[in-house]
């Protein structure tokens, strides 16, 4: 792509460009309510998501080691996550990164071709799933933090699935 090109316009291009900008937003929303645990854990580097790997190696720590987790075998078998938290958390940042930096390269080119595009779909639906997974885990620290009541079990489980469709809705021929 020419460095000054602008985007063809075309229906598959918007598709391609409103299942991004979505991705985007969740990828932001994510970030953002890190950035509230981290606000509320009093760390120092105020975004642990963006920032370097010894701010998000402190943020997880800070998190595992924190009152926030004090019950932490209750409330993993109770939302049904993974004892390995802290590893989902690190894939969130991953693929938050992913979507925020690289999603978008060369995405024209992709729709050009149909296996190309339909492989970014679905690494776009993994890197979906694995924020989602990480905004499951933020959102009942924030909980915790501002001591509000704690989400469903099942809006909880059902998380991931509904995040993937918003996400695609509307292309799912993708």
């Amino acid at each position: 792509m020419d460095t000054l090109s602008v985007p063809t316009e075309s229906s598959e291009s918007a598709k391609a460009y409103a299942i991004l900008g979505r991705a985007l937003a969740l990828a932001s929303s994510f970030e953002a309510d890190c950035r509230l645990v981290a606000f509320a854990l009093g760390l120092k580097e105020p975004n642990p998501i963006s920032g370097n790997i010894e701010a998000f190696s402190t943020f997880l720590e800070k998190v595992v080691t924190a009152q926030l987790i004090k019950n932490h075998d209750r409330i993993i078998s109770k939302f049904n996550l993974s004892e390995k938290y802290k590893d989902l958390l690190s894939d969130a940042r991953n693929a938050r990164n992913y979507i925020a930096h690289e999603a978008g390269e060369e995405i024209e080119t992709k729709l050009r071709d149909q296996e190309e595009w339909a492989a970014w779909c679905q690494i776009l639906r993994e890197r979906l799933l694995e924020i989602a997974s990480g905004k499951q885990i933020v959102a009942i620290l924030i909980t915790r933090v501002v001591k509000s009541t704690m989400p469903s079990a099942s809006s909880v489980s059902a998380y991931p699935a509904h995040i993937v469709q918003w996400v695609f809705s509307e292309h799912e021929q993708t």
